[in-house]
């Protein structure tokens, strides 16, 4: 079996992305033109994802290469916290459409991945198995 399907059969039993899969998340709502407030707040809340958890792991790494453990403990929840502050900042300048834009974005973005990872055999197996649309639920 391909290294890339062993990777992505599992992601398919999380129900998000079965969904968007199902559904065929795509970007039919970007046809429209954004005004400039829509993407600064786009801009912004990426500028805030980047800087959230990785921005955390680089201080690590800096703080462990300068052997100065104060950095991680000051520096990594300082800049997670300021990533909230941009992400504040996007939503009062980019307001929900900015939000909504994000999470069409993503949407679209895993469905693409995990289409490549599993190829046209496992998405075909994927419907076969929801013939309706809908994810199936698991049993408690």
């Amino acid at each position: 079996m391909n290294i890339l399907r062993v990777i992505g059969r599992p992601l398919t039993r999380i129900s998000f992305v079965k969904q968007v899969i199902l559904e065929g998340a795509d970007l039919r709502a970007f046809k429209e033109r954004p005004t400039a407030r829509l993407i600064a707040g786009v801009a912004l809340i990426t500028l805030s994802m980047l800087l959230g958890w990785p921005a955390v792991a680089m201080a690590g790494c800096f703080a462990a290469q300068e052997k100065n453990a104060w950095v991680f403990f000051i520096g990594g929840p300082g800049v997670y916290a300021f990533s909230w502050v941009i992400w504040g900042v996007a939503m009062v300048v980019g307001g929900t459409d900015a939000l909504r834009y994000a999470n069409l974005f993503i949407r679209w973005m895993v469905r693409r991945v995990v289409e490549w990872l599993i190829g046209p055999e496992g998405k075909q197996d994927l419907i076969q198995a929801n013939p309706d649309g809908v994810p199936k639920e698991r049993d408690p």
